[in-house]
């Protein structure tokens, strides 16, 4: 995958299955043409690039990394758009929501937030009383399936707060 053989920590397809983004704990993500292969961009998050998230047209890919940060890509031009910050410790997953104007993270911090990845506000934090390492958006978008490091399965309320 990258020049260090790093080892792949994460895949992602974008929804209409043109690009395939791959993070290396190097720290390098590769965006590829399919059904080509070639390299499409190559992405440079920082430290330890674990989770990977394409918005619903592809456009966007978003990175969680152990810096605790999360950083939103253009995927065709390997751009930087912005670097989303307010988990106090390591993300552990990131999903857009099923109309890619939310985009969540779980962490280690004990909370999954919900942010506005068009202006990287931070919407809502949802506490947990274990680690949240795993999520997923229900298809309306009012809910987040989060497993927690218990191994139960909550269900939280994602709607956006008026």
């Amino acid at each position: 995958l990258g020049e260090t053989g790093a080892p792949v920590t994460d895949l992602a397809w974008s929804r209409d299955g043109r690009a395939l983004a791959a993070a290396a704990a190097d720290g390098e993500v590769s965006v590829f043409d399919w059904p080509t292969g070639a390299v499409r961009a190559k992405l440079t998050p920082g430290k330890g690039a674990l989770f990977l998230s394409f918005d619903p047209t592809g456009r966007t890919l978003a990175v969680g990394s152990s810096d605790r940060t999360i950083s939103l890509w253009d995927s065709a031009s390997g751009r930087r758009v912005r670097t989303l910050e307010g988990h106090d410790e390591a993300i552990h997953n990131l999903a857009f929501s099923p109309d890619g104007r939310r985009l969540a993270s779980a962490a280690s911090d004990h909370t999954v937030r919900i942010w506005d990845p068009s202006n990287g506000r931070l919407l809502l934090t949802i506490p947990f009383p274990e680690i949240a390492f795993n999520l997923a958006w229900s298809p309306d978008g009012r809910r987040i399936a989060v497993l927690v490091l218990d191994r139960t399965l909550r269900f939280v309320d994602a709607s956006p707060r008026r």
